[in-house]
């Protein structure tokens, strides 16, 4: 798969203006008119992959300079109208059991998070999102840990939590982001920001596995990241991370803007065990495995002493509690396609953004990896080459894909 070209697109800082106060919380406002700033955003996008130790590469990844390339008429519309630049998306798809699935996803994953970004909520949820204030708290209470706890952010996070939030997964009249928004327009979408991200992930799942009925297993997990002037939305599933390099007193220092779902997670096993399933250890790694687990590998066995082998599939066991695909475990919600979404600001101590699939993180620390990258700031090509040539030299045995994402501010006149 070819790399694309290197992006450079600029980015206007903040737009003062208020929420229209006839547009219910939830969507997004018309932009005002854009000010004059003294500075921008640059971005430059590269990916380098690997296939690897591995006989085939599964992995996809999908690098868009402008989201509203990917929509028609009126969304085309109101994408333009959320008043920030850059509007971009880079995304990266781990796939399993071959590359179906991650084809699938990196094919239609994008436009339907970009119509999902702007798509009228339905009268249900606006009113939902217009409770009084004491409905609103209660709502906020059952969904979980506040968008911004320590709790809910990503291990070390808690350290530079003005930079990053986690966006709620269900509707919240009373989310409001911990830092300034690049617009107004975008201030008004906060509440269902989450909802809608998690929206098109359910949707694109829902597809793939309508189309391929027959494939029991099959999969991949995912990271997409929608750059939205100087706020990155980060929505992923499954094992394959985000990683932002911040640059502080000239030392370089590794935000991670993603959760690994991993079935041992205590809230993760959790799920998996009210539905039936089972997390077991299977050479030192944690798998989700299904109803019966134990009783159909007894039965393989049995058949295959007994006669020489057996016409039953072998169970199937999955060392991620979230992706894409994956029929059979999918069918008793054993793994879900529901992604956890961040918000990382992008001010002028965040220089990069790694996205990469689990062949890089099982042999590379995020600060390693933020290390290596960040010596080569200047070419983001190289940047992620690097990346992808350290893992291989570790000994990664899985294919290696790596998205580096440069930021830099600039001043204007």
């Amino acid at each position: 798969m070819p790399c694309p070209d290197s992006v450079t697109t600029p980015s206007s800082r903040r737009e003062e203006g208020e929420r229209d106060p006839k547009r219910p919380r939830g969507e997004a406002s018309p932009a005002p008119p854009s000010p004059s700033s003294s500075s921008s955003l640059q971005i430059r996008m590269e990916a380098r992959f690997m296939q690897g130790r591995r006989p085939k590469q599964e992995d996809r990844h999908v690098l868009i300079s402008d989201i509203s390339t990917l929509v028609e008429g009126q969304e085309k519309a109101d994408v333009e109208a959320l008043g920030c630049t850059p509007k971009a998306l880079v995304a990266l798809f781990d796939g399993h059991c071959g590359a179906t699935c991650s084809e699938f996803c990196a094919a239609q994953l994008p436009s339907r998070l970009v119509s999902y970004l702007v798509k009228p909520l339905p009268k249900s949820k606006r009113m939902q999102l217009a409770n009084p204030p004491a409905a609103r708290d209660a709502a906020t209470a059952s969904s979980g840990a506040a968008p911004s706890s320590p709790a809910a952010l990503p291990s070390r996070a808690s350290e530079t939590s003005c930079l990053l939030t986690k966006l709620p997964s269900a509707l919240s009249a009373s989310a409001v982001c911990p830092f300034a928004l690049p617009s107004a327009a975008l201030d008004g979408l906060f509440p269902s920001l989450g909802p809608r991200l998690v929206s098109a992930f359910k949707h694109v799942d829902r597809e793939f596995l309508a189309k391929y009925r027959t494939l029991k297993v099959g999969g991949c997990t995912a990271v997409a990241c929608l750059m939205l002037g100087d706020f990155a939305v980060v929505a992923s599933v499954g094992d394959s991370r985000a990683v932002a390099g911040l640059l502080k007193r000239k030392r370089r220092e590794a935000l991670r803007v993603s959760r690994d779902h991993k079935p041992n997670l205590p809230e993760e096993r959790e799920r998996i065990e009210a539905n039936g399933g089972q997390v077991i250890e299977v050479g030192g790694v944690a798998r989700v495995a299904p109803r019966g687990f134990q009783e159909r590998a007894k039965q393989i066995k049995m058949e295959q002493c007994l006669h020489g082998g057996t016409s039953k599939p072998p169970p199937v066991l999955m060392a991620v509690s979230r992706g894409f695909g994956d029929k059979e475990l999918k069918e008793e919600n054993l793994i879900t396609a529901t992604p956890d979404v961040f918000g990382l600001h992008v001010t002028e101590d965040v220089r990069l953004l790694l996205i990469a699939c689990d062949g890089v993180w099982d042999v590379m620390t995020d600060q390693e990896a933020v290390e290596v990258a960040g010596t080569h700031l200047d070419d983001p090509r190289e940047a992620a080459s690097q990346v992808v040539k350290r893992a291989f030299e570790r000994g990664s045995q899985d294919n290696l894909t790596v998205v580096a994402v440069v930021f830099s501010h600039e001043e204007r006149d």
